[in-house]
């Protein structure tokens, strides 16, 4: 595929959107769509991760989120706009190896971080949607749903067994702990999607090594947003494991190589 003939394809996708307002048209033409992003897209094309993509499902101030289809299935189609600021993310990378601050790359180097933090959880087990590659500001994962539509958030829908999500929420924030050796740093109900009865974790661009310097505070943090929506939403509080600080212990039992207790309170 040529970079004139996506340009093309790109274009009569945003015919099929007007229904919208012209200036939004123009606003995602020009923030999410502009040349560097395209060819970005074009390599991703012409890997084949990409076969086609229908709509925008997202629109953020840092990135758009698009459904497609690629040799997987249907996929999501995650772009970070180059028109932002990532300035407040410099937080979440200092103390990283993996990744040196550097102002011209940060955009490039936020989607790689995200796709290598989906690489990590992955093997680890945790539920997270499968990264499938990424090219520049583009990144490509597995969809959270179906037909195109993302799945809820769990904050929009009601659970059935709330002490049962809770704790695999739980667990899964252990396994990331443990295995992956990373903190999802953002944790919430905005960011866990609801779908066949199992809660996934999304957003993992904000993710950090268990050696970073504010790990432990991060992981507090998210343990806490998400304790507190279960007492608040339904009344549940966490095993009592939990509340005295098991994540010292892991998933197989061996003592947290860091000193200190990881408690809600």
């Amino acid at each position: 595929m040529s970079f004139d003939r996506l340009d093309r394809i790109i274009d009569s996708f945003l015919e099929r959107e007007k229904k919208e307002k012209d200036r939004e048209i123009f606003k995602i033409r020009q923030y999410v769509f502009d040349e560097r992003t395209v060819r970005n897209m074009l390599s991703l094309f012409n890997r084949g991760i990409i076969t086609d993509f229908n709509w925008i499902i997202s629109m953020g101030k840092e990135a758009a989120v698009l459904s497609g289809i690629g040799q997987q299935g249907e996929i999501a189609i995650k772009v970070y706009k180059y028109v932002s600021s990532f300035r407040r993310h410099l937080d979440y990378m200092v103390g990283d190896r993996r990744f040196p601050s550097s102002p011209r790359k940060i955009i490039e180097m936020w989607a790689r971080k995200e796709y290598r933090n989906l690489v990590r959880m992955k093997k680890a087990d945790v539920r997270v949607p499968e990264p499938y590659g990424v090219s520049g500001n583009v990144l490509v994962m597995q969809l959270i749903g179906s037909d195109g539509v993302p799945a809820p958030h769990l904050r929009e829908v009601e659970l059935e067994n709330p002490e049962l999500v809770l704790k695999m929420i739980l667990d899964d924030v252990k396994k990331a702990y443990y295995k992956a050796r990373l903190v999802h740093a953002d944790l919430s109900e905005y960011n866990i999607l609801y779908w066949r009865s199992l809660p996934w974790m999304i957003d993992l661009s904000h993710a950090v090594v268990v050696d970073h310097p504010m790990a432990d505070d991060l992981l507090r943090r998210d343990i806490q947003n998400i304790v507190r929506f279960f007492q608040r939403r339904y009344g549940v509080s966490p095993p009592g494991d939990y509340v005295a600080g098991d994540l010292d212990k892991d998933t197989e039992g061996e003592d947290r190589a860091s000193s200190g207790k990881i408690r809600l309170d």
